[in-house]
């Protein structure tokens, strides 16, 4: 599944400019404590770079997942996820 996440990842870096790593980065380092609260307090065991890296890829899997599903012209034929 990590793989699927990377691979959606760099297709939403290849928008442009305003999708840069550091961007994306830091919007989710904003969201840090409030996505935290989200949790039970024992349940994350990550530092806070493993836990917004894990934001990170989830997020964009989730939002890219939902934009194919609804788009279904984005999807590649070669997209595991919907085969």
């Amino acid at each position: 599944m990590e793989k699927h996440k990377l691979r959606y990842l760099q297709h939403i870096l290849k928008r442009g400019e305003e999708t840069r790593i550091d961007n994306l980065v830091k919007a989710i380092r904003q969201l840090e404590v409030k996505a935290l609260k989200c949790y039970a307090a024992e349940t994350v065991r990550l530092d806070t770079d493993d836990f917004v890296e894990m934001m990170l890829l989830d997020g964009c899997f989730i939002a890219k997942l939902f934009r194919k599903f609804n788009m279904r012209h984005l999807m590649e034929e070669d997209d595991l996820i919907f085969q």
